[in-house]
């Protein structure tokens, strides 16, 4: 409270400042001396900024982030990302919800908006107060601004363009949310945890972009207006000082005012967004308090479930489940993976094949959905993949990375996360196939993982993580280096699980092992960043 008042107080010397200033600009004579003025008036107009958004900054920017993370991780904080699993007991260590830092942020920020309001009413009434021209100058500025701000908002309905320019920002996050989504189902928390979680996700993710293309287009608006602006206000003030009809004093003070109020409209842009941050994180965490989570299971995994395997894709006429046209990903300004092209159907599997540092999970990553294309086309079942269908196509599918991670509890819980519907002989037959004797038992499967599967070897979290993906039983199944800790022996284990179980599935693998590229019924080799 005591910096709150603090950053007011200093904030009100302002007002003192100019009013001085404004009286020694009435006099001409004194336009060398104030050259230096304006310049100390900018230094200190610097220094003033920094050591009062300190606080602000602190307490509005920091919180902001810090709640809006955990709205869009689902409550969840970043370094869970980093192949973490939480245990049951610090999940409320993971959870950033505390009434009084939504209260004292929303309170910093009005602190903020009162200051840049204080400050834009002063400069307004300082020029009303020199001369004619300025006011008008003044008044054509803020019409310009509010025409503009009318025009952005009425666009942002139905301005695919800017939805473009949107996806950039949001696209972090987009992997912030699958990667949530898999630690959240992978982690079950909560015993209640079944869940319509990807519709969850989907309606945060919508929140998430709504927030950044309205960003997106009012930012931009925002400083092309200032800078309009500006060159307004000088090709006026010299046609005005070459007919002598406007005093040098009075264009100086309007640019002295000019670089004082353009920061301050930014300031109440960023602060309005302040205030919707914290809107919807706190609404979301509520949510996180409030909510009983239903025991229901989504649609899309009834109807995965209603049959024992998806049955394969008979009509030729059908779309292909995956079709990628013409692909190209870009990972970096000199990076570029493609063209791709490739087509996957139910009962195929594809092996994508090459050297190391070619960019094969980066393909990977776009088939999942992670990545955005830079040019080509990509559908699923006939529809394109984008930012409005990207929820039901991961529900869709199952993978497993290259980290093959498992949860810390039991075996048994562990390959439920795909399919709570999992019994314990399915799960027993599986394990009996891939070799894990020991676990296919009672016991075994009421063993306990422990903390990063550390009561598993590499070898064996793999292949409990191959009768996972068997059993969620999705309708594509992706694996990343799945034999990455396997020996050949494994690879061939590996190879008859998919044909006994998955054969009506589609099946896409990135692999260094010949063993699967001679197994998979298509091969994709990569090299130089194309594809063969």
């Amino acid at each position: 409270m005591i910096a709150q008042l603090l950053v007011v107080g200093i904030s009100s010397i302002q007002p003192i400042i100019i009013q001085n200033t404004l009286m020694a600009l009435n006099n001409s004579s004194l336009f060398m001396k104030l050259l230096f003025l304006v310049l100390f008036l900018g230094i200190f107009q610097t220094i003033l900024s920094t050591a009062s958004s300190y606080y602000l900054s602190l307490k509005t920017q920091s919180a902001s982030i810090e709640l809006q993370t955990s709205a869009f991780s689902i409550g969840m904080s970043r370094p869970v990302f980093n192949s973490r699993f939480p245990d049951d007991n610090d999940v409320s260590n993971r959870i950033v919800y505390d009434s009084s830092t939504v209260s004292e942020t929303t309170f910093a920020t009005f602190i903020g908006i009162y200051k840049s309001v204080l400050l834009f009413a002063f400069c307004i009434l300082a020029m009303i107060y020199i001369d004619p021209l300025s006011t008008a100058v003044v008044l054509a500025f803020l019409c310009i601004v509010g025409l503009t701000l009318f025009k952005n908002t009425k666009a942002l309905r139905t301005s695919s363009e800017r939805l473009r320019v949107a996806q950039v920002d949001v696209i972090s996050h987009i992997e912030s949310l699958l990667l949530a989504r898999r630690v959240f189902i992978l982690a079950r928390r909560v015993s209640s945890a079944r869940v319509q979680i990807s519709k969850r996700l989907r309606s945060y993710y919508q929140v998430a972009r709504q927030y950044s293309k309205l960003r997106a287009t009012l930012g931009p608006a925002i400083s092309s207006i200032a800078q309009l602006g500006l060159v307004v206000v000088l090709a006026t003030a010299a046609w005005q000082a070459s007919k002598t009809t406007s005093p040098v004093a009075t264009v100086l003070a309007f640019m002295m005012y000019y670089s004082l109020l353009t920061p301050e409209i930014t300031a109440i842009s960023n602060y309005w967004f302040s205030i919707q941050a914290c809107a919807v994180s706190k609404k979301r965490l509520q949510d996180l308090d409030t909510d009983d989570w239903p025991q229901i299971q989504h649609e899309a995994d009834k109807a995965s479930n209603s049959h024992r395997y998806p049955s394969k894709l008979s009509d030729p006429n059908r779309p292909h489940m995956i079709d990628l046209q013409n692909a190209v990903i870009r990972v970096t300004a000199t990076h570029v993976i493609g063209p791709v092209s490739l087509t996957i159907d139910s009962g195929e599997s594809v092996c994508i094949f090459g050297p190391s540092g070619t960019g094969k999970t980066t393909l990977l990553r776009a088939i999942e959905g992670l990545l955005p294309l830079e040019s080509g086309t990509y559908s699923y079942k006939g529809s394109l993949v984008n930012m409005r269908t990207i929820g039901s196509f991961w529900d869709e599918i199952a993978v497993v990375d290259q980290d093959f991670p498992v949860t810390p509890r039991t075996v048994i819980d562990d390959i439920r996360i795909g399919n709570r519907q999992v019994t314990l002989s399915e799960a027993a037959e599986l394990l009996d196939f891939v070799g894990l004797n020991r676990l296919s038992s009672t016991n075994g499967l009421d063993s306990k993982i422990y903390q990063n599967g550390a009561g598993l070897s590499a070898g064996e979290r793999q292949r409990v993580s191959w009768v996972r993906t068997i059993l969620s039983m999705k309708h594509l199944l992706i694996f990343d280096e799945p034999t990455s800790n396997i020996d050949q022996e494994g690879e061939l284990v590996f190879c008859r699980l998919l044909d006994e179980f998955a054969s009506n599935r589609a099946v896409l693998i990135v692999s260094h092992s010949k063993t699967i590229s001679k197994w998979a019924s298509k091969t994709i080799h990569i090299e130089d960043q194309r594809s063969t």
